[in-house]
């Protein structure tokens, strides 16, 4: 049997991560960049074209479909 951990679940926190990712891995840098601007995009109405015109790798536009 796969012990919690295998998983990355904890019995302390359960499924929150006890140390998570502030900043996700230099590939996925144009999704870092959005990350950052976020509020900006939701109060000037921008972030649905701003996600369009963003270049994502391959994997991560099959990956949504």
């Amino acid at each position: 049997m796969k012990s919690l951990s295998d998983y990355r679940l904890s019995e302390k926190s359960a499924a929150v991560l006890e140390f998570p990712l502030t900043k996700l891995p230099d590939e996925y840098e144009p999704w870092n960049t959005i990350i950052s601007i976020l509020p900006e995009l939701f109060r000037n109405g921008s972030l649905r074209n701003y996600v369009s015109e963003a270049r994502l790798s391959q994997s991560e536009s099959d990956a949504c479909g």
